[in-house]
């Protein structure tokens, strides 16, 4: 990724809510090789639901609207597991602004 930053997205609060059913937030995540990857080895292992780490940070746009600020990454238990192996491969080219650590 040419701008330095990890693949991430972000929730707004959902303005055109019309019915109690309809979400509170919404918006989108990018993810990155690694992530994608992973989910497909999870699939193809058996794990019928894949799962993947979320992080979110409160943020408040340029034009003063609230916001969740998100990154998703390969599971942390995943990740060890397969590093403790030997089996893990970060194929995932990104990186990411430094001022935010990734708590995960």
């Amino acid at each position: 990724m040419s701008d330095g930053y990890r693949p991430s997205g972000a929730l707004f609060q959902n303005e055109r809510k019309q019915k109690p059913n309809h979400p509170d937030y919404n918006g989108s995540l990018e993810l990155g090789h690694e992530v994608i990857q992973d989910l497909m080895d999870q699939m193809q292992s058996g794990i019928e639901k894949p799962v993947l780490d979320l992080a979110g940070w409160r943020k408040v746009s340029k034009s003063g609207k609230n916001f969740l600020s998100l990154v998703g990454d390969m599971n942390w238990k995943r990740k060890k597991e397969l590093q403790d192996r030997g089996a893990y491969r970060n194929n995932s080219q990104p990186t990411y602004n430094k001022k935010e650590e990734i708590p995960f």
